[in-house]
């Protein structure tokens, strides 16, 4: 059975102090809580090949 991603960093944290265990848990609660910024791919499929043409 292959250990689980979770289960490694929870291995890795447990040796931390628990200063920087605050902090891995503060940066992990603000990707949970970030939105994506951007577009998608499909948005920009209309400018495919646009740089290559202006050469």
């Amino acid at each position: 059975m292959e250990i689980s991603i979770v289960e490694k960093v929870i291995e890795q944290l447990k040796s931390l102090p628990q200063e920087l265990q605050w902090r891995v848990f503060e940066f992990t609660r603000a990707l949970v809580t970030s939105t994506p910024h951007g577009v998608s791919g499909a948005q920009l499929l209309r400018f495919a090949g646009t740089i290559l043409r202006m050469k």
